[in-house]
Formats: C-alpha cells, structure tokens, sequence
C-alpha cells in the first residue's frame, strides 16, 4: 500500500495525500528533509491555507519585534525568504498593537492577530499526532486527540478589534506563567527530526515529557516561540515513543 493511503494522521480516515510536519512553509529557506504523514483531505493543512496563515502570522510576530531584539542567522533566512508573501495572508493575519490603554512599557508592541477560525491550537495538536504517526507508522485508535490541550506561554485568544485591556493581558500572561514554570521544572527528553537531513533546530524541534496521565510535547519554533501539547496516549504509544526517544540519543 503507498504510503500517502494508509489511515489519515488525525482521524483514521483513508489517507489521500501527505502531511508535513510539521509545514513545509517553515524550511523554505533551508535544505533539509522532511516528516511526512498520511492526511485524508480535511486534515491536510497545507491544502487548505491554514499552514501558510500560521507559519507567516509566526514569521510576522517576529519582524514586528525585531527592532527590539536580535534575531539569529536562521530566523533572518527564514523572515527573509517568507516576507514577500506577507501580503498574501493580510485576510486572516492582523498586525496590530497587543494591548489597548498601554503604559509606556507596552507602547511599542506590535503582534500579529490570527483571525480564530484558523486554530493555532488545533493546528499545534495535529502537529503533535503527526509526530505520533511518525514514530507509530500507523493511526493509532488509543490515543485521545479529542481530548488534547494545546496551550502557549506566546498565545493570547484575541480581544474585540483584535485587542486585550491591559489587565487582561496581565492576568492571562501571569496564568500561563505558572502553569509553564510547573512543567519546565521537569526533565524533558529531546526529541526526533527529519532525516538524514536534520531540521535547523532553532526553526523547529521539539521536546517530550511523560506524566502518569498523559504524554506531553514542547514545540519550540522559530527559537521563540513555545507550545505545549498534552494527551492521552494508549500504552503501545508510550512504548514506542520511548523506544524511539532511546534510538534518537
């Protein structure tokens, strides 16, 4: 059976065509291989547009902060390799100020507003099932994508007209603060790539923790940005992530 028609990533379905994993969009700039996975059409994300959102709404986050910091040689290729085709997502991308009412330490923050019906978090959920296929060469009906979370220390749902008072900017920063300081306390194990070409791991890598309930990953992208996936995965999931976690050191 080719490989694009075995059961889709995400749900099970036949497959139709393959998934990168995670986007394409991300290695443009860079010679490197790539994880593919078997997507039916509904999950296939570079199809549909909602890759390219994502990966510029990242891209554009980082050139709206660049004056105020330095950026590695690997971010600068991949901003300058992507930053002719910002215009192209200017519908669902939104580059505005964070918060309303800011003081003076806010004043000059910029960010990009991704329109909510994209779902970055679903998005960084299918990243981490892709993984998941990758390491298991098959869907596996045990593990719980319905169930998953996907949060980010970088993330803010958006306000109204695409802004946050600044005491919700706060409550939330400081909520997600916690919650962050609680898992990076743990030992996280390192976690796969493409190969035999490795991904720049300061434009994508990843991490993996395992809690009694859940297995847990940490997406780093573009060496700023941070996400966490949690979820409840079956026992031969755990097994074989573990084995291939081992394979990789």
């Amino acid at each position: 059976m080719k490989r694009k028609n075995k059961a889709c990533y995400f749900c099970g379905q036949p497959g139709t065509s393959l998934e990168h994993v995670p986007s394409k969009q991300m290695f443009i700039a860079f010679d490197c291989d790539a994880i593919t996975v078997p997507s039916c059409n509904k999950h296939n994300n570079g199809k549909s547009g909602i890759d390219e959102a994502i990966v510029k709404s990242f891209l554009i986050a980082i050139e709206g902060d660049s004056k105020r910091r330095s950026l590695n040689q690997n971010v600068q290729s991949a901003l300058k390799a992507a930053a002719h085709r910002f215009d192209q997502v200017k519908n669902t991308v939104i580059r505005g100020p964070f918060v309303k009412n800011k003081s003076d330490a806010l004043l000059s923050q910029q960010t990009a507003f991704v329109k909510d019906n994209l779902g970055i978090p679903i998005w960084v959920t299918q990243v981490t099932a892709g993984l998941i296929w990758d390491c298991m060469q098959d869907f596996e009906n045990g593990n719980d994508w319905s169930g998953a979370d996907s949060w980010s220390l970088n993330y803010i749902k958006q306000g109204e007209n695409g802004e946050l008072s600044e005491e919700e900017h706060l409550r939330i920063v400081t909520e997600n603060q916690v919650r962050a300081n609680k898992l990076l306390s743990h030992d996280w194990i390192e976690g796969w790539s493409s190969f035999p070409r490795k991904y720049p791991s300061d434009i994508y890598n990843f991490k993996v923790l395992f809690t009694k309930e859940r297995i847990v990953f940490l997406h780093e992208f573009y060496a700023d940005y941070h996400w966490v996936t949690g979820f409840i995965a079956s026992d031969e999931t755990r097994s074989r992530i573990k084995d291939k976690l081992s394979a990789s050191i």
